[in-house]
């Protein structure tokens, strides 16, 4: 009996708002075993089918691809950027409806389902969507993008896709999951048991590595304790520090290794010392400079005679520029008057009222008289003399401080010299006196007689005119070379006394390694068993390995034998609707070669002549719309053998471009019968081919209601759709009952 509407299981509406070039709220329906969408490219046809499977999926991943920033938002409408992508669905799942909505963007969304009365969000609510959509053991993902959805930017995604992984999603299509289960298991069995024999490999390879360094540990400690130093060498080296030297004191004679060690380490110190004096005092010269004193006082007193000369002659040059500026001043003064009253004198009369103050005044009188007094320049002429002579004067005296000044310099270096060889020479027989002490401050002392008599330079009246006189009267050699002689003997001493320390302490590992021997020993052979327990080991996971690995290799075998005759069953299947296809005019047979690749197993599509016995891969030889075919007829077989673990709807966006008449023909007797299997949606561009499959999925049975969606235009607010059902034509009960 045929199914009757509302009986079927599949979509029953589609809501999409503000998702891609849907901007207004636009619900659709689809309650009918076959939906047609026909419009031009650019319509909307394929955001339709993105909306879907962002709905069940929460992804579409043929579009995050083209991102070219991370963060690029991709799903919502361009024109409401800052609101929410919305796509509703409305499904009849085992008799009873279903709601799922997903609210969000590409980054983040969130899904409500709606079911059996209660409502389930997130996590929850993909898994029961897919508890609800999927029947088989295939999770929803796979199960839509394989046999469930196929898009045009996916098209041949079966085909790109590598072998390997493309052998998996067919075996677990054809129902062969629990063989792939058992080759996961033979292959993880492979897997834990080369990592478990390289794990025991190198630590085979580590104790190999102890156990040959505790051998030449052992080997090294049984010769030391063979040819180790008697106790004899020690008592040797404390009696050549026993014989001692005149120069140098003893506190007591050592008797054990610390005492050793402490003469050595203050013979050491104090040539360390002695050194750094002898190297102080060595610096000096043998000859003092003279002492400069009295001829630097001479200099000096003269010094500041001529520069109290200079400050009188400086002043008297001051005074002196002072009278030839007022004489200056005097005489141009004089002169502009007299040029100026001389014009306003009538030297004719004999009196006459003065210009300026009206007093009766001889006019001749006075114009000889200033005429003299613009022309005297006495006054000038003696100041300027004045100043020069004052100039020279200070020139001369300023010569003479800088003669004194050339023989002061030397004077002066002399004395800074003498000064610094004094500092020098006091700093380092401080030192050389710090060094005498009693014997009884340290393990080893330098006997007072054995350096020069040295002055009272503690004493603050012994100054260092009397320390470099003690310099000179003594000479550098009687200084040095007995602190010279002190150093040696200090330095044999101390190399002396290291040695004896040496020599004890050699005694001393020799013993302390004759006692470890034997537990050294013993732990040698504990080693030796746990090598011995690694080899056993590495070779038992060497044997896990080899077995493994044959049970990789004939499980891989055997699942590829029922891969092929599981197959096999298939072919006629998927030759049947390549042939109703009829994509080439030779290559008429398509099948899928299995093969073992680096113990994998792999699945490539080939097609063949059967007249001419040629064999080629489709991907490489045929144009796209003939690809596009190949991977048709695959992907819809895969779908029939599916059967009731597949999903209840088929999605095909746009599967045959530029076909001919012939393709598009089987293309619709295709999907003619698919669509009394499960439901089908399928989009079209072309107009001819949309008029084609209207008349051809026009139903003959009751519940074959098509509903066809015209995408005839878009405009910001989204697609412009036109929507109408045609219901199921028959005449009369024979038609129905062979429709059926």
């Amino acid at each position: 009996m045929s199914e009757s509407r509302g009986s079927r299981d599949g979509l029953t509406r589609l809501m999409i708002e503000r998702f891609r070039g849907f901007d207004a709220p636009l619900s659709l329906d689809f309650d009918a075993s076959a939906v047609l969408l026909a419009g031009a490219n650019g319509t909307g046809k394929t955001s339709l089918f993105d909306a879907i499977q962002w709905l069940l999926l929460d992804s579409v991943p043929r579009l995050k691809s083209h991102r070219m920033h991370r963060n690029e938002e991709f799903l919502v409408n361009r024109w409401r950027p800052r609101e929410l992508a919305v796509v509703e669905a409305e499904w009849r799942l085992g008799g009873q409806a279903v709601v799922a909505r997903r609210t969000g963007t590409s980054e983040s969304s969130l899904l409500e389902v709606v079911a059996e009365g209660q409502t389930y969000r997130d996590a929850a609510g993909a898994q029961k969507l897919e508890d609800l959509l999927v029947h088989g053991e295939l999770p929803l993902e796979e199960m839509l993008l394989t046999s469930g959805l196929l898009q045009q930017d996916d098209l041949r995604a079966l085909l790109t896709t590598k072998p390997q992984e493309r052998y998996r999603r067919i075996l677990r299509l054809l129902g062969l999951r629990v063989l792939e289960r058992f080759d996961v298991y033979a292959a993880n069995r492979l897997r834990d048991a080369r990592k478990d024999l390289k794990d025991r490999r190198m630590a085979l390879e580590k104790q190999q590595r102890t156990v040959q360094s505790m051998l030449e540990e052992l080997e090294t400690l049984q010769s030391q304790v063979e040819t180790g130093p008697a106790a004899s060498a020690f008592a040797e080296a404390i009696v050549s520090v026993l014989d001692g030297s005149e120069l140098l004191s003893l506190a007591q004679s050592p008797q054990t290794l610390e005492d050793a060690a402490a003469i050595g380490g203050a013979a050491r110190s104090l040539f360390d010392q002695v050194s750094r004096v002898l190297s102080s005092l060595s610096a000096l010269p043998d000859e003092v400079p003279v002492d400069p004193s009295q001829e630097l006082e001479t200099v000096q007193g003269e010094r500041r005679r001529i520069q109290d000369a200079i400050t009188q002659a400086v002043q008297t040059l001051d005074d002196a520029e002072i009278a030839v500026r007022e004489a200056e001043s005097v005489h141009d003064l004089v002169g502009r008057l007299a040029a100026a009253a001389l014009p306003m004198l009538d030297t004719a009369a004999k009196q006459t009222p003065c210009p300026v103050c009206g007093t009766l005044i001889s006019p001749s009188l006075v114009a000889e008289t200033l005429a003299l007094r613009s022309q005297d320049a006495a006054a000038l002429v003696a100041a300027t003399t004045a100043s020069e002579s004052a100039g020279q004067a200070v020139r001369q005296l300023q010569a003479q401080l800088a003669a004194e000044s050339a023989i002061e310099n030397p004077l002066l270096q002399a004395a800074a010299d003498r000064r610094r060889m004094a500092a020098d020479l006091r700093r380092g027989l401080l030192e050389l006196s710090s060094l005498i002490r009693p014997v009884n401050e340290s393990p080893l002392g330098i006997n007072p007689g054995a350096l020069p008599q040295l002055p009272p330079i503690s004493d603050s009246a012994y100054g260092d005119a009397q320390l470099l006189s003690w310099w000179t009267e003594r000479g550098s050699n009687t200084v040095v070379v007995p602190i010279r002689a002190v150093a040696a003997e200090l330095n044999r001493v101390a190399h002396t006394a290291e040695t004896a320390s040496a020599a004890a302490a050699a005694v001393k590992l020799a013993a302390e390694r004759s006692a470890a021997l034997p537990r050294r020993e013993v732990q040698y052979r504990e080693e030796l068993l746990r090598l011995q327990e690694l080899v056993d080991e590495e070779a038992a996971a060497s044997r896990e390995q080899g077995a493994a690995a044959s049970l990789v290799e004939r499980t891989q075998v055997a699942v590829t034998e029922l891969f092929r005759e599981r197959f096999d069953a298939l072919a006629p299947l998927v030759n049947d609707i390549y042939a109703r296809l009829d994509p080439h005019p030779a290559f008429k047979q398509l099948s899928l070669l299995v093969e073992t690749f680096r113990a994998q197993g792999t699945a490539t599509a080939s097609v063949m002549d059967e007249e001419k016995n040629v064999r080629a891969n489709p991907m490489l030889v045929f144009s796209s719309a003939q690809t596009n075919a190949v991977v048709l007829a695959l992907f819809l077989a895969l779908a029939w053998a599916a059967g009731d673990g597949g999903l209840p709807f088929i999605l095909l966006d746009d599967p045959l471009q530029a076909m001919d008449d012939v393709n598009a023909l089987g293309m619709a007797d295709l999907c003619r019968r698919l669509r009394r299997q499960r439901q089908l949606v399928l989009a079209t561009h072309e107009q001819r081919f949309a008029s084609l499959l209207e008349r051809k999925l026009v139903g003959r049975a009751e519940g074959e209601d098509l509903i066809v969606h015209a995408f005839v235009g878009w405009t910001r607010a989204g697609p412009t759709i036109e929507s109408r059902r045609i219901s199921p034509q028959f005449s009369d009960s024979a038609i129905q009952v062979l429709a059926s």
